[in-house]
């Protein structure tokens, strides 16, 4: 049974008491389906419906089915629908969903982010992807599967890729994304050469690509003063 339906019949509501109600929000073919599942507990999911029906099972209240359709989902991913998977798990607070699919875009990075669904995110689903929720230290999920700096340079390389797609509207947010990363996790040599990305970089106002280059070169000079330290005990 949908909560919402039970609310709507049981609980004193003017809508209770009225001929007609518009669920303006979910099509004539997917309340169909939904109903034909409430009475059932059947129904079919394909490629096409499971969206609408995710969409609809959430806006109705039916726990049952929107684990449904994330099982079915899980079993479908791929490299090229996986963006849009994790944007309705994250969309529908689906947390098993959102960590299986985080996980399958982990293993599968330099695929899933050839598809068009990425760079369409905007910013606030980029960081999303960048920062891994739910913790206090706000390290990459990307990072969790290949602890390295090579993990992190891909990490960049997705910025400036995003980015890049539509430079004028984007280009702002570039400071705010490259402070997202580790630095320390970037080997020297990349972070010098990223940094005089002019194609990136000469887009900025003067002070804000100063600040960007001196946050990379601080980091540069830790490390290097370090390596020195350590080479003299």
């Amino acid at each position: 049974m949908s909560e919402f339906f039970d609310k709507l019949f049981n609980v004193e509501m003017k809508e209770k008491y009225e001929e007609t109600i518009k669920l303006t929000e979910i099509s004539a073919d997917t309340l169909k389906l939904i109903l034909d599942f409430i009475y059932t507990s059947k129904i079919t999911l394909d490629a096409e419906n499971v969206y609408q029906v995710l969409h609809a099972a959430d806006y109705l209240i039916i726990p049952h089915l929107k684990k449904n359709c994330s099982v079915f989902l899980l079993d479908k991913k791929n490299p090229k629908n996986a963006i849009k998977i994790w944007i309705s798990a994250t969309k529908y607070h689906e947390d098993y969903l959102q960590r299986e699919i985080e996980t399958f875009i982990n293993k599968n990075l330099a695929e899933v982010t050839q598809d068009p669904k990425f760079f369409v995110l905007n910013l606030s689903e980029l960081k999303q992807i960048i920062l891994l929720k739910n913790t206090n230290t706000y390290r990459s999920f990307f990072a969790r599967v290949i602890d390295g700096s090579q993990n992190e340079e891909d990490v960049y390389k997705l910025i400036t890729a995003w980015v890049k797609h539509d430079k004028e509207k984007r280009k702002d947010y570039f400071p705010e994304l490259f402070s997202m990363l580790n630095l320390k996790k970037i080997s020297k040599t990349f972070l010098s050469q990223a940094v005089h990305d002019q194609d990136i970089l000469l887009d900025y106002h003067e002070t804000v690509r100063k600040a960007i280059i001196r946050i990379a070169e601080e980091v540069l000079e830790t490390e290097k003063i370090k390596k020195s330290y350590s080479r003299r005990k």
